[in-house]
């Protein structure tokens, strides 16, 4: 039966929610220039990593950034784009890409609203000196390059988040393993899981 339930199963092209096997759902956030970005638009056929931090005031945050900083060049080669996102102002996204000194696409501003379309937990600051406003625990989000959520991991605390170092070797092996059976959940790669 379950087999059966996989073979019907039909990608959302309009998701408002960012389910697996779904279009990523439209958000748009402001880059350090204060440019308007939109984390559903497309680079060819290249896929996207979007991780989510809690902001400038969590130093967890701040050495994963580091260790993404380290791997992008790496990302860029393999055909993926990154970018990482948080709630913070504009100035505090500013300081962060000057103090860590990070070069990859950045963008801020995320609402409260746009955690949860994402499906990200939210947490209040501990302290006003840190922090005055919500902001989303961690997140990571790879989008495959027809646009549908390929894979998804969600924290609800800055402890737990996926080792950045294996990814890219991971997103190769799901990128080049094709099975024209999976079709319909977003391309000739390893298949979307979590669907049912």
């Amino acid at each position: 039966m379950n087999n059966q339930l996989a073979r019907n199963y039909e990608p959302v092209e309009n998701s408002t929610t960012a389910i697996p096997g779904h279009i990523f759902p439209s958000i748009k956030l402001k880059n350090a220039k204060g440019n308007t970005i939109d984390l559903a638009d497309r680079n060819g056929d290249r896929w996207k990593l979007i991780v989510v931090y809690r902001g400038i005031h969590c130093p967890l945050c701040s050495k994963y950034l580091k260790t993404l900083e380290s791997l992008y060049t790496e990302f860029t080669k393999k055909g993926i784009d990154i970018m990482a996102i948080s709630a913070d102002t504009i100035e505090k996204l500013s300081v962060q890409i000057k103090t860590d000194n990070l070069n990859f696409p950045m963008a801020c501003e995320l609402s409260a609203d746009q955690m949860r379309t994402l499906g990200l937990f939210i947490s209040e600051p501990l302290s006003s000196e840190d922090n005055n406003n919500l902001f989303s625990e961690p997140g990571l989000f790879i989008i495959n390059s027809n646009g549908y959520l390929h894979i998804t991991e969600r924290s609800n605390a800055p402890y737990l988040r996926p080792d950045l170092t294996t990814l890219p070797s991971t997103l190769s092996y799901i990128k080049q393993s094709g099975d024209k059976r999976h079709d319909s959940l977003g391309g000739d790669y390893y298949p979307i899981r979590g669907t049912i």
